[in-house]
């Protein structure tokens, strides 16, 4: 095994007895995603390479799982909001169909939050949307290859963590929020109220409210206004 890291990339490469690369056709990407604009933008970046192929995409839970049955991609590339679906669900359903499915998770969450959980889910690699597009090319190669692709800050908190150094999100007390709360959560903090967020997660008011309430008695909150309080403060020390 080896680390091979850059400002913005670091990637753990481990031998493989049989190389993805060596196959004489391009890779084959599905791409999951919400928004329009971004599937079109990634799959124009993807079918610029003359080694890499869009295999289709998909906006949802649903059309993600009948699309990988049909087109048996090489790689998967999720974001984590679909809409009323999770995308860490989709990459765990995805894994159990296939062992070892290099998928790459691309997405607007805090990786800080959101990477390990992801790498737990089965991904192989996390990217933030704000990676520029040499990076994203890389990672995809890279989790092809059966590394494991993640920013520098990500791959060295985990290694203080293994070290000792750091405490991390497992004794945070947001490790008990589930992967839908803590995007509520973060949203929270940002200051959106429960209409804007549950137009923003293509949820319902009612479960948008439902969330908030399990939020606020996993972190011990009785008020929902310090629960907001608590939650911009810490966007603000995220940022």
């Amino acid at each position: 095994m080896h680390v091979a890291a850059s400002k913005s990339l670091a990637t753990i490469a481990f031998p493989s007895a049989e190389s993805p690369t060596a196959r004489p056709r391009k890779c084959g990407i599905l791409i999951v995603e919400a928004q329009p604009i971004t599937r079109y933008g990634l799959a124009r970046l993807i079918d610029a390479e003359p080694d890499m192929v869009q295999a289709g995409q998909a906006s949802n839970r649903a059309s993600a799982l009948e699309l990988f049955e049909k087109c048996d991609p090489d790689v998967v590339i999720i974001e984590l909001l679909l809409g009323p679906d999770d995308g860490l669900e989709l990459a765990t359903q995805l894994v159990r169909r296939r062992a070892n499915l290099p998928l790459l998770i691309f997405s607007m969450m805090d990786e800080a939050l959101f990477a390990e959980r992801a790498l737990r889910a089965g991904a192989r690699g996390y990217l933030m949307k704000s990676a520029g597009s040499d990076v994203i090319l890389a990672a995809i190669r890279g989790v092809f290859n059966g590394d494991i692709c993640v920013s520098k800050a990500v791959s060295d908190a985990a290694l203080r963590r293994l070290a000792g150094l750091g405490a991390g999100e497992a004794n945070s007390p947001l490790a008990e929020l589930s992967a839908r709360e803590l995007q509520i959560f973060l949203l929270l903090g940002r200051g959106h109220d429960t209409h804007q967020i549950a137009e923003q997660l293509f949820i319902s008011v009612h479960t948008v409210q439902a969330h908030r309430e399990h939020i606020k008695g996993k972190l011990n909150f009785e008020c929902s206004r310090d629960l907001a309080r608590y939650a911009s403060q810490f966007v603000t020390s995220m940022s």
